[in-house]
């Protein structure tokens, strides 16, 4: 019995612990964020938020547009 209990705790401990950062960039890279997240420069610069989209006219899907429109976010 005392084996299992020591097997959960190691498991839960391990399950528990914190994975690295996915959401850090290289400055020159393609950032791809979801309203709300945040991402961190790996070399030390500027941390960047998803807070709201300000603006959206872009041209939707699967349609012919004069201009294809621009997205705003803050």
């Amino acid at each position: 019995m005392k084996y299992y209990l020591l097997l959960f705790a190691l498991f839960l401990l391990f399950s528990a612990s914190k994975c690295g950062n996915k959401n850090q960039y290289q400055l020159g890279q393609l950032l791809r964020l979801q309203l709300g997240e945040s991402a961190r420069c790996e070399c030390s610069g500027p941390a960047i938020q998803f807070t709201a989209i300000k603006e959206d006219s872009r041209c939707p899907e699967y349609t012919n547009c004069i201009w294809e429109g621009q997205a705003v976010i803050q």
